[in-house]
């Protein structure tokens, strides 16, 4: 191998090229430029091979800087690889042409040329700042080290290298290559770490030597007072466990307590981008995340570190816990090992479900017919794959479907302060006397407290539709029956139709004591639509959803739209969501999205540009079990408004989905145009 280089002021990285040299059909010579991306300040080398064994072939290069032919070697009988290395002046295009010296036949245009070219490398912009985001901090005397950062602006690429500077000392030297832009951020490294053990005025830079510049280099400023810092103790993290992974539901943190800690702060960081959250104060070793603070700042499927401080009684920092990850869950989408086969009632469909049974060794878990449909339901349980057993029945004698039992969630916040729906509405400005008499409103929702004194009379009928529990007064189900229906009594509070039949059909069950978060499956919502079509409702509430469709529910939600229902759902309330969740997604569906006190959208502005509504959803007043009232958030409090103006609505007439105004997103010029007096009356 031999080597030929010339070293000028520059030089610069070419992008891969090849060129074809021949003598005779069994002769090739390549040569390439081995170095990419192509970069002032860097040179390239041309490697030159011969690819069979054949007379020896003396090789020229111009590199396309006014130099002119220069010879390279020989590749000879052996095929050796020639290697040259040349540098550049500046930035731009050049032609590298290659030729044989020696006669050496080409069947190509002797001299061959790539095109190649060159780029600059300019540092913009150099910015230091501290932890603080400031280019000065004032710490104690052996205070732990603040972490500082030193961001670069930069365009081209290429190798940037340079040190850190203390007080006038190279502390720590940098060295890397710079290829995606604009920016990159170098961080002062743990070890060693910034000296704090002296009080005064410290200061930093961080100087870069190449690409060379000359000028005054940034400096930020630390300084450190003659006070002690107080050592800190090491907290031990308990729960969740470090790596480990939590259901996506209100988590408890908890760890050791450090005896000079008055109170602790606890932390949390996103894991991919590292920053912060959330945070919360504890006065002891243990803190509960709240409901609307894990659907506001947590994601299903995302990792978190988390950490503690704990501060003595001056607010000094005594203890500290490393960083441990957690993960939450992704949400269940389905009941696992739960199939539900939908079948014809024919002898036929009974034998394919005695050999279902057989050959996957089914345990039946329920069984009911979906009059609406004119169907039966079976709810098996196996140890099987459910999507290879799913697609293994489907299209099987008697067989409608076979799906899994997915699983709904209720969308809810608790929260503290007050709106009043009916001003937020205007409905008073309006003084109508609609109260939705003789319209029937469908709740498939957790239980309704039928015992509370703003509730009494508005249930016309109940049902529990969760073969495995017993019905029981909860709170989601309560609180839309309350926003929907509650009575004009003298007591608590009144719903936007105070007047409406409510048939409280209970599909979700509560997931705990406090908590208003429900949780549903496709057999219950199915068992719950199905009566509700059967009593003869006019507008069914749903305020649940998934993340993907199902196909049981969806037979019904048609069903029930070629009869005139009115079906109302939620589009979602997690901030991260762009999809519409299901059911509010069917187009027999009436979706809502939110408007907060401030006039935001909710959850976010592209789901609720996909609504076909957007209701009230912040802190509205209403009923809950044991006789209760509070002020709850989400969407499916705008839900809930949206099903009780249609109840008034209906009152004077049955709606369809095509009867309703436009929503242009004044709220209460939507409220004025469905309540219009000139509206014709029931039949």
């Amino acid at each position: 191998m031999f080597k030929l280089t010339r070293i000028p002021a520059l030089a610069v990285l070419f992008a891969l090229g090849l060129l074809m040299l021949s003598q005779g059909p069994a002769r090739a010579i390549s040569v390439t430029a081995s170095q990419d991306p192509i970069q002032v300040n860097k040179p390239v080398t041309f490697s030159i091979q011969a690819a069979a064994q054949q007379l020896n072939c003396t090789v020229e290069i111009a590199y396309g800087d006014g130099g002119g032919f220069e010879p390279v070697g020989t590749v000879d009988i052996n095929g050796a690889t020639l290697t040259a290395t040349h540098v550049y002046d500046s930035p731009g295009s050049y032609t590298v042409r290659v030729r044989s010296a020696t006669g050496c036949a080409l069947t190509s245009p002797d001299p061959v040329s790539i095109q190649v070219e060159a780029i600059s490398f300019q540092i913009n912009r150099i910015e230091l700042y501290f932890e603080n985001n400031r280019p000065e901090i004032t710490l104690q005397r052996n205070q732990r080290p603040p972490k500082l950062y030193a961001k670069i602006q930069f365009s081209g690429s290429g190798y940037l290298r340079g040190y850190w500077e203390v007080d006038g000392f190279r502390r720590y030297l940098v060295s890397r290559h710079l290829r995606v832009g604009p920016t990159e951020v170098f961080t002062y490294p743990q070890v060693p770490p910034l000296p704090t053990f002296e009080p005064g005025t410290h200061r930093v830079r961080f100087v870069i030597t190449r690409p060379r510049m000359d000028i005054e280099f940034p400096t930020a400023l630390y300084y450190v007072t003659a006070e002690e810092a107080v050592r800190k103790a090491e907290i031990a993290l308990v729960r969740p466990e470090d790596q480990g992974t939590v259901a996506y539901a209100p988590v408890d943190f908890r760890w050791k307590e450090e005896p000079r800690a008055a109170v602790y702060l606890l932390e949390l960081y996103s894991k991919g981008s590292g920053t912060r959250v959330y945070s919360a104060y504890s006065k002891d070793g243990s803190y509960r995340l709240k409901p609307e603070a894990l659907q506001r700042h947590f994601t299903p499927g995302h990792a978190y570190r988390w950490q503690v401080i704990g501060f003595n009684e001056r607010n000094q920092p005594v203890a500290q816990s490393t960083r441990a990850t957690f993960s939450f869950a992704q949400e269940q989408a389905y009941l696992p090992g739960q199939i539900l086969l939908v079948t014809e009632p024919t002898e036929q469909a009974r034998r394919t479900l005695r050999q279902a049974r057989q050959e996957y060794q089914f345990q039946l878990v329920d069984t009911f017919v979906v009059k609406t449909l004119g169907v039966q339901v079976s709810v098996f349980s196996t140890e099987e794959d459910i999507f290879s057993v799913i697609a293994d029945l489907q299209g099987q004698a008697g067989v409608v479907l076979a799906q899994p039992n997915h699983v709904f969630q209720t969308f809810t916040e608790p929260l503290s302060d007050i709106q009043d729906v009916k001003d937020l509405l205007g409905i008073e400005s309006l003084q109508t006397d609609l109260c939705g008499r003789g319209v029937t409103v469908g709740i498939v929702d957790t239980g309704v407290d039928l015992e509370h004194r703003d509730l009494s009379g508005a249930v016309a009928f109940s049902a529990n539709c969760l073969p495995d529990s017993q019905y029981q007064a909860e709170i989601h189900g309560t609180a839309m029956a309350g926003l929907i229906g509650a009575r004009r009594n003298g007591y608590g509070m009144s719903g936007l139709a105070p007047c409406c039949h409510i048939l409280a059909l209970r599909a979700c069950r509560q997931m705990e004591e406090s908590l208003a978060q429900g949780e549903c499956y496709t057999s219950a919502i199915v068992r719950a639509l199905d009566l509700g079509l059967d009593k003869g409702a006019e507008i069914i509430n749903l305020c649940l959803g998934a993340g993907t469709s199902d196909e049981l529910v969806s037979r019904l939600l048609y069903k029930g739209a070629q009869k005139g229902v009115l079906f109302v759902a939620p589009v979602g309330n997690r901030s991260d969501l762009r999809k519409i969740s299901f059911p509010a997604s069917h187009p027999g569906v009436l979706a809502v999205g939110g408007i907060t006190e401030k006039g935001a959208m909710y959850p976010n502005d592209a789901l609720c540009s996909k609504a076909d509504l957007c209701a009230p959803c912040d802190h509205l007043l209403t009923t809950l079990p044991e006789g209760k009232h509070n002020f709850l958030s989400g969407t499916s409090l705008s839900s809930s408004v949206i099903t009780g103006l249609l109840a008034l609505s209906s009152e004077r007439r049955s709606l369809s989905l095509h009867d309703l105004p436009d929503f242009n997103g004044d709220m209460r010029q939507w409220t004025k145009s469905l309540l219009e007096p000139n509206r014709s009356a029931r039949e």
